[in-house]
């Protein structure tokens, strides 16, 4: 082969490097030896079955991921029907079957995923909306069953165990709900009002002061035993919350009103109804110390 061959088949710069004398022909690829072509034939299988494994996995994820999607899905739509219902004005025969495709839509959700919290949720608040509180307890029991680290169920439970007075059932649940989350008030608080509906005045006093402080717990309870016409005692809570904080003014004006209004007779705790409990989404009772 001549040199203008070689030129034309290595191409202007290795051509140069030849003119100048160059013998580094190791610079070409050489061919490969059998054994380095089996080490790269096995190396490139060993990566096509990675990648086959890899895809594999991922469908299978997505496979199983398919019904809790549809599950969250269904939930979405109940919690639509189910806000849909609570439409002021509403003909009810309309709300009815609202509440109907609400309670659908949560059953397939739950049936698709039995761990489905948002279903637990709105299936519960549906039948508190119904007042059906002995449905609505079953369900947040469930729900609290399969998530037992969720203390906004177990409150819910509380909720609706106090709504028909199960009183001792409704405590168990506050006081779990206020361990599972100590930070939130709203737990605390319904806790401390609870104790204080069933006459448990220092274990509420006990729990309010560690939430909003000495002043605003003496109040609190001071409201509960106004509602219970135990104003003798109410008046003296009002008292030592001002004690503690003469500027509380909410104290203050509700001690003048016990002061001017005739006392009224005492009324039995099992007939006073469960009104005094705030709502765990409302703003929460700070602390006026």
């Amino acid at each position: 082969m001549d040199c203008r061959t070689i030129r034309r088949l290595l191409g202007p710069g290795l051509a140069l490097a030849l003119a100048c004398g160059c013998s580094h022909f190791d610079l070409l690829p050489s061919k490969a030896t059998p054994q380095e072509k089996a080490a790269a034939d096995a190396k490139k299988a060993a990566e096509a079955r990675a990648e086959a494994e890899m895809n594999a996995a991922t469908k299978k994820e997505d496979e199983s991921l398919k019904p809790l999607r549809r599950a969250a899905t269904c939930a979405a739509f109940g919690n639509f029907h189910a806000k849909k219902a609570q439409a002021v004005g509403l003909p009810l025969s309309e709300k009815e079957q609202l509440r109907n495709e609400a309670r659908a839509c949560f059953g397939q959700a739950l049936t698709l995923d039995p761990n489905c919290l948002t279903a637990y949720h709105g299936l519960g608040e549906l039948y508190q909306d119904m007042e059906r509180f002995a449905d609505a307890a079953a369900v947040y029991q469930e729900g609290a069953r399969r998530a037992p680290q969720d203390p906004s169920l177990v409150f819910q439970l509380g909720m609706c165990q106090a709504k028909v007075k199960e009183w001792d059932p409704a405590l168990a649940s506050f006081r779990k709900a206020a361990e599972l989350d100590p930070g939130n008030s709203a737990y605390t608080t319904t806790l401390a009002f609870t104790l204080a509906r069933v006459g448990r005045y220092d274990e509420s006093f006990e729990v309010f002061s560690k939430s909003v402080g000495t002043a605003q717990a003496h109040y609190n309870v001071a409201r509960v035993l106004h509602h219970v016409h135990d104003d003798d005692l109410s008046r003296r809570h009002l008292q030592d919350a001002l004690e503690v904080n003469p500027h509380l003014e909410a104290a203050r004006e509700m001690l003048a009103q016990l002061d001017e209004t005739p006392a009224a007779p005492s009324r039995p705790l099992a007939s006073v109804e469960f009104e005094l409990l705030p709502d765990a989404t409302a703003g929460q009772m700070g602390s006026a110390n």
